[in-house]
């Protein structure tokens, strides 16, 4: 009888290398946080100063958020969401005293509409905060 084989591992791909093409900037005030932090955490606050839109984005159940390109991977499209703000350096600075879990209440107390964030970076994304 022959023995099976074990399987080869996967090499680890380094952070820094997955996110070389996602694009992030400052803003005002607000430092980016490396972006390679973003690999391996389940939770993600990113806002857009273009298009003033703060969103919430959260890992699926089990899974990590990753980066593709200029893509966020891993995502739970039904519990992540974005909003509109309308004057973003003080609504910010309250959104960012929040910790993983009041983060989602916090960011309901904001008036605005709930809309789906978009999943892709640009030359105006800031990462504030990954959990």
């Amino acid at each position: 009888m022959a023995k099976e084989r074990k399987q080869r591992k996967k090499k680890e791909i380094p952070a820094e290398k997955i996110v070389k093409n996602f694009n992030v900037a400052d803003f005002g005030k607000y430092k980016t946080i490396p972006a390679e932090k973003l690999v391996g955490c389940s939770v993600a606050l990113l806002f857009d100063s273009k298009l003033r839109r703060l969103s919430a984005i959260f890992a699926e159940d089990g899974k990590f958020l990753s980066v593709k390109g200029k893509a966020i991977i891993n995502t739970n499209e039904k519990k992540s969401f974005s909003k509109l703000l309308r004057k973003p350096e003080l609504q910010i600075d309250e959104v960012l005293k929040a910790n993983k879990l009041s983060l989602a209440k916090k960011m309901e107390e904001i008036r605005s509409v709930t809309a789906p964030p978009k999943f892709r970076s640009s030359e105006t994304t800031t990462i504030l905060k990954v959990w």
